[in-house]
């Protein structure tokens, strides 16, 4: 039912009565991967659980302890996210010999599989890239992410869940994760280049998600993904009278909806809006939108989707457009990357269309998730 914090605990119990249960194994492994994607930690847990797979794997049996199939794919997913290439391959074509066919994970494995080939590619010829943390002045024990710089390079903006001075945020953790909900956060680069202690926003609520995705060029207006409504919206915050005021929701048919919009993006020059949905009629998954203004109104056009050099059957996130307009960074999961989230580029020709995207190589994207919205640590 979700409660995956405590479901850890209990595996972590039902280990120590059966350290050599596969079937604990198995749900131990799988927990460390989604909670919190330790899939080092989970490697060995998954290596105990293929030791005795059960076709007919029975969950809810408190005799069963065979593991299911799926340990097997899992346990190529953390060979994979641990860039150990070759075992994932070989452990995704051992999972698709042995899976169920109507499982929905074979169609996951032969994509993952592609991401593979590609990884190889880009491991074997890396790019002249060197990343550094931005360190414990931002970083936390806590996840932090979304960051978003200023057009000046000089304010970071990000989302944080670290608890509140006093524990006012206590009351308010979320009990299926044991996490802090999102505030938004900005630091401010000072003259040594250090980044200052980060100050949490006055909009933010103790009992309230809100997580950063974007920014004006002036610094105006920060827009914003917040949750309670249902499947998650985009909405925005104008600084006025030296502070940013309550957020409010767009209320634009043509940008939220019953689906899922996560992300936004205003082009320098206020005449193109992107933004993200997983609204029906699109490529698949997520899709990169934009809205352009008509000239000679104060009117957008309505949602037009970059097409298939930008989107794909797989979900495209966080687009970002350059300065003059003309290159688009965003992130995917589809084909063209070779693990998790990549970011890709693509380019706008002299007709508004947008070039094929290209993966930005490794090791500035690597098997596990490069993207403003799912990286838990603030990376340069």
């Amino acid at each position: 039912e979700g409660f995956l914090y405590f479901a850890e605990i209990l595996a972590d119990k039902l280990l120590v009565l059966n350290n050599e249960s596969s079937n604990y194994h198995y749900r131990k492994g799988f927990l460390m991967l989604e909670i919190r994607k330790d899939y080092e930690g989970a490697i060995p847990h998954f290596q105990k659980a293929i030791l005795e797979i059960n076709n007919r794997f029975d969950m809810f049996s408190t005799k069963e302890s065979g593991a299911p199939t799926d340990a097997i794919f899992y346990l190529a997913t953390c060979y994979h996210l641990n860039e150990d290439i070759d075992k994932a391959i070989e452990t995704y074509n051992l999972f698709k010999l042995n899976s169920n066919k109507n499982s929905e994970l074979l169609e996951v494995a032969d994509l993952r599989l592609k991401q593979c080939e590609l990884a190889k590619i880009n491991m074997a010829s890396p790019v002249d890239v060197r990343l550094k943390n931005i360190g414990s002045q931002i970083n936390t024990s806590a996840p932090e992410y979304s960051p978003v710089v200023s057009l000046d390079g000089n304010s970071l903006y990000f989302t944080s869940r670290r608890s509140w001075k006093n524990n006012e945020s206590s009351d308010f953790k979320d009990p299926h994760i044991n996490q802090y909900p999102e505030d938004v956060y900005v630091s401010y680069k000072e003259i040594d280049s250090n980044w200052s202690t980060p100050v949490r926003l006055d909009f933010c609520l103790p009992r309230r998600n809100e997580a950063t995705i974007a920014v004006s060029s002036d610094e105006r207006k920060i827009y914003l993904y917040e949750d309670s409504t249902g499947n998650g919206d985009i909405y925005y915050t104008d600084f006025y009278r030296a502070e940013f005021q309550e957020i409010t929701k767009f209320e634009s048919k043509d940008i939220n909806t019953e689906d899922w919009e996560t992300h936004c993006m205003m082009s320098n020059d206020k005449q193109t809006f992107y933004f993200v949905s997983d609204r029906p009629g699109g490529m698949g998954g997520r899709d990169i939108y934009m809205l352009k203004k008509i000239e000679g109104k104060d009117e957008w056009s309505k949602p037009i989707n970059l097409g298939p050099n930008v989107n794909s059957s797989s979900d495209e996130d966080s687009p970002f457009i350059s300065i003059n307009n003309s290159t688009l960074y965003f992130s995917t999961n589809g084909e063209r990357s070779i693990g998790g989230f990549d970011i890709v580029t693509s380019e706008m020709g002299l007709d508004g269309s947008f070039s094929e995207a290209k993966n930005l190589g490794y090791p500035f994207n690597s098997t596990n998730d490069e993207d403003l919205l799912f990286n838990e640590n603030v990376m340069f």
